[in-house]
């Protein structure tokens, strides 16, 4: 939700209807941002989970992101958040081949693994696999970037 810009299209009045559902409410944003904040919100409100997200700022005192666009194809955001190590993280989401390409490690059965040839290969036949099945298909990953 930090890297998404889209939002519900609603009225206060159309969400007290009785009937209203979130999951057939018009949003604002492409078809892939679409289906990300209709599978998010019923875990937690968007507009609640981003105002729990702080930008960085940039020199020039704008926030610390950069929308997606079709050149680079990832959209990144650099977000205030304290750690042990660091003050600062940064997330990206976009297309997978992009994503991948920044990364390293893995978050592998709840530890973090070195990525290597054989995650590189995996990683590959999944996202040819997804791609000839024309499914839509997104990246994410997050940095802590150190003090």
């Amino acid at each position: 939700m930090i890297c998404s810009e889209a939002k519900f299209d609603v009225s206060d009045e159309m969400k007290r209807a009785h009937d209203f559902k979130y999951i057939t409410a018009p949003v604002i944003g492409d078809a892939s941002e679409t289906a990300l904040v209709k599978f998010y919100q019923p875990i937690e409100d968007i507009m609640t989970t981003r105002a729990n997200y702080k930008f960085a700022k940039s020199k020039d005192n704008s926030e610390a992101k950069m929308p997606f666009n079709s050149t680079n194809k990832y959209a990144l955001s650099i977000i205030e958040q304290q750690g042990d190590d660091h003050h600062y993280v940064s997330y990206i989401k976009g297309a997978p081949e992009k994503v991948w390409k920044y990364c390293g490690r893995i978050l592998h059965e709840g530890s973090y693994k070195t990525i290597g040839p054989e995650e590189r290969e995996n990683f590959d036949k999944v996202n040819l696999r997804f791609g000839k099945n024309g499914e839509r298909v997104l990246g994410f990953a997050m940095l802590p970037l150190n003090k």
